[in-house]
């Protein structure tokens, strides 16, 4: 798979992430960048897994949408990956419509496959494995009140285990 940049079509992703890693840490994160049929640029930053236990509505998390040049939050995002099986469908969405803080931004997704890329090593006290999975978004996003639909949008998502 090749892509070429062409000037301003060329998107990039920032990891602003923050966190603190336990022993034995495991995480998903996903995302993408696009620019819309209307010229908007759209992005989605996503984490299940970082401070799994402290993520709830009430308390901060990394899940942020970003349109037009203007970034939006969203309440915590579900990522429904099978670690044991890397090539099924994954489904990404808010949590229930009851307990969201940010009720006029949400998101529920698809994901579909394309590639897979794996790194790590296992030194019994020692571990770091990363899955890369590369492939396509599709369903849509509500921003503050706007849907905006996504057919098969080349995104990425990564599963980390580490073991430090």
């Amino acid at each position: 798979m090749a892509f070429e940049c062409n000037g301003s079509d060329c998107l990039a992703f920032q990891d602003y992430g923050r966190g603190s890693w336990n022993y034995g840490a495991s995480y998903w994160w996903a995302g993408l960048q696009t620019t819309l049929s209307d010229g908007r640029k759209f992005a989605f930053n996503f984490v299940d897994g970082i401070g799994a236990k402290a993520v709830t509505p009430d308390k901060a998390g990394e899940d942020v949408i970003f349109l037009g040049g203007k970034h939006f939050k969203i309440d915590v995002m579900r990522l429904d990956f099978d670690k044991e099986d890397y090539l099924k469908e994954k489904k990404l969405y808010s949590i229930d419509p009851q307990s969201r803080k940010f009720p006029k931004t949400h998101c529920d997704l698809t994901f579909t496959r394309n590639q897979l890329v794996e790194e790590g090593f296992d030194a019994i006290l020692l571990a770091f494995k990363q899955f890369m999975i590369y492939g396509y978004y599709s369903g849509s996003c509500t921003v503050d009140g706007e849907e905006i639909k996504l057919d098969k949008v080349f995104g990425w998502a990564e599963h980390v285990y580490s073991r430090w």
